[in-house]
Order: structure tokens, then sequence, then C-alpha cells
């Protein structure tokens, strides 16, 4: 007979924000391991809290972080705010692909640095 109760680690997940118990220890221990006077996480401390190498904690960490912040991004502005009318929500422009061009950016590149022949 099928059970109508979630399992512990489904309800667990909707309690922590998405991230597994050892990510979530990691980054309680991060926040204990900051530096006051410039905000960073020291790894060496953090390594020696979470009982893990120094390149492990910084790895982790920094996993653990991003994926917290993709799985809970910031709200967007309300559409009724006369403050972004039009705008972009930051203001800045998008980044630039990464990795190899496309053969139809390298060509569309190469079409508008040619030089033009000019008619005399």
């Amino acid at each position: 007979m099928p059970s109508s109760k979630s399992s512990p680690s489904a309800r667990q997940a909707g309690h922590t924000l998405g991230l597994t118990p050892s990510e979530v220890r990691l980054l309680l221990l991060a926040h204990l391991c900051m530096d006051e006077a410039t905000g960073k996480v020291q790894a060496e401390k953090l390594a020696v809290r979470a009982s893990l190498t120094v390149s492990s904690a910084r790895t982790m960490y920094r996993a653990a972080r991003a994926k917290l912040a993709r799985l809970n991004p910031e709200p967007e502005a309300s559409a009724g705010s006369p403050d972004d009318a039009g705008a972009s929500s930051d203001g800045t422009p998008a980044r630039p692909r990464r990795g190899r061009p496309r053969k139809s950016e390298v060509s569309n590149a190469a079409a508008t640095t040619e030089p033009q022949a000019s008619e005399d």
C-alpha cells in the first residue's frame, strides 16, 4: 500500500532551500570563518572546521554558494514601478558568449572587417 507521505529527504529539500545537508553545513561553517574586515571566507579555517583539504573546502564552498544562488534567485522588480520604465534589471550589457564562436558569427565578423574597395 503506497504511503501518502513524502520521503524525509523530499521534505528536507524544501526546508533547506534545495541544498543537501552537507552543503548547508558547509555554508554555515563558512559563515563562521568569514573575515570581518573583508567579508571573505578564510578557506584555511573552513578546511579545518569541515575536516577537508583547503582546495576541497574552496571548491565545495563555491559550488554550494552557486547552487544556493541558482535555486533561490532574487525577486524581479514589480512591473508597475516607475523607476524601471524600459530599463534592464541592472543596466549592464549581456555577457559575451563563451567558447568557440559559431560559424555564422565568424563569417559575419569577417564580412564587416574586410576593407571595401574604393572606386576612383
